[in-house]
């Protein structure tokens, strides 16, 4: 699952979430960059889909950011928070 994120920050983003007591298994099925805009103010974009394991259930998960690190943790967040409500 990790392994296929781009960047080390994300893969230890992910490993680090996968040890919490009680968040459920889940697999990462997709992980898209980009930027909003194309001044220095541009904002990195991150969008992510992630799969739980047991069922099979998918949420994407988008997140903004100053930096594709930021961006990245809050779309892997967001998503999670998505699966975990259902």
């Amino acid at each position: 699952v990790a392994d296929s994120l781009d960047g080390a920050f994300c893969s230890a983003f992910v490993r680090a979430i996968m040890q919490v007591p009680g968040i459920p298994e889940f697999a990462l099925d997709d992980y898209e960059e980009g930027t909003r805009g194309h001044s220095a103010e541009a904002e990195a974009v991150c969008f992510v889909r992630l799969r739980l394991a047991q069922t099979g259930d998918a949420h994407i998960g988008v997140g903004l950011g100053s930096n594709i690190d930021q961006a990245a943790a809050r779309a892997i967040a967001a998503a999670l928070n998505a699966l975990i409500k259902e």
